[in-house]
C-alpha cells in the first residue's frame, strides 16, 4: 500500500500505470548501478489508457522511497512486483485490498442514490490523480504543466499541452509539490524558501528598469513595516 500510494500522490498516475511502473520507465536507468540517485530524472511513460507519453519529474520525496524500495525489488522488472503481478493477473484482488485500505483509515469509499441499487463509487485509488491535480492548482503549478504529467483523454489535446511545458518547467512546477507525503523537508521546499528561490530567479533576469521598481517596492514596505511597528508599540505601551 505504502508504494502504491506514495507513487500514485506524486506521480498522479492511474492505478494501472503505478502498479505496472518499470525501474526502465525511469530516465537513464540501468540495472547494473549499485547506488542510485531518481531525484531530478524524470519517469517517461507511455499511459496504459489513453496510449500517451508523460513526463513526470522525481521530486526528493518520491525519490527516497524509490532508493528504499531499490534494495527490495531492485533486480526485478517492476517497482512494485507483488502489485504488478496482481494487477495483471488478479486486478480484482488489487482493487479489493486498497479499498479494504481505505476502509481502515475510515474513508467511505461508496454512498447510496435514490432509486438505484447500486452504490456509486467516490473514494478509490482515482482519487489520488485527483487530488494530485487538487493539490497542483493550489500550489499554484501552472496547468499546461500539469497536463503534461498526468496526461490528458485525447492524445491531440496532450500534444498541445505538453508544447508549452518543457522539462524545466516541470522540474520548477513538481518542486511546488513537496512535502505531500512526509511534510517538509527543512529548507527545501518550504513556502518561505520557493518564494526566496523565485525572488532570486527574477532579480537574476530582471532589467536595470525592473530592478529599481523593485527596490521602490521594497522601500515602500519596509516604510510600512516600520510605521507599522510604531503604531503596535503606542497600542501596546512597549
Amino acid at each position: 500500500m505504502r508504494g502504491l500510494f506514495t507513487i500514485g500522490i506524486c506521480c498522479g498516475l492511474r492505478l494501472g500505470d503505478v502498479a505496472t511502473l518499470r525501474w526502465s520507465d525511469i530516465e537513464g536507468y540501468t540495472p547494473d548501478l549499485i547506488k542510485w540517485d531518481f531525484h531530478g530524472r524524470e519517469i517517461i511513460r507511455l499511459t496504459r489508457k489513453t496510449k500517451t507519453v508523460v513526463h513526470i519529474p522525481i521530486e526528493r520525496e518520491l525519490a527516497d522511497y524509490l532508493h528504499d524500495q531499490y534494495e527490495v525489488s531492485g533486480t526485478e522488472e517492476y517497482i512494485l512486483p507483488e502489485a504488478a503481478k496482481l494487477y495483471l493477473e488478479h486486478q480484482n484482488v488489487l482493487n479489493n485490498r486498497i479499498l479494504g485500505y481505505l476502509h481502515s483509515l475510515g474513508i467511505q469509499t461508496q454512498r447510496s442514490i435514490p432509486g438505484r441499487t447500486r452504490k456509486q463509487s467516490v473514494k478509490d485509488f482515482h482519487s489520488l490523480r485527483h487530488c494530485f491535480c487538487y493539490y497542483a492548482g493550489l500550489r499554484g503549478v501552472p496547468l499546461p504543466v500539469v497536463q503534461s504529467i498526468v496526461g490528458h483523454l485525447t492524445a491531440s489535446m496532450t500534444k498541445h499541452y505538453q508544447s508549452h511545458a518543457d522539462r524545466k518547467a516541470r522540474m520548477q512546477g513538481l518542486a511546488l509539490m513537496r512535502g505531500l507525503t512526509g511534510g517538509n523537508h527543512a529548507g527545501d521546499g518550504t513556502p518561505d524558501s520557493l518564494l526566496r528561490q523565485n525572488l532570486t530567479e527574477y532579480i537574476q533576469t530582471a532589467s536595470s528598469m525592473e530592478i529599481l521598481r523593485l527596490n521602490v517596492l521594497i522601500a515602500q514596505m519596509n516604510d510600512s513595516a516600520k510605521q507599522l511597528n510604531a503604531e503596535v508599540k503606542l497600542l501596546t505601551g512597549a
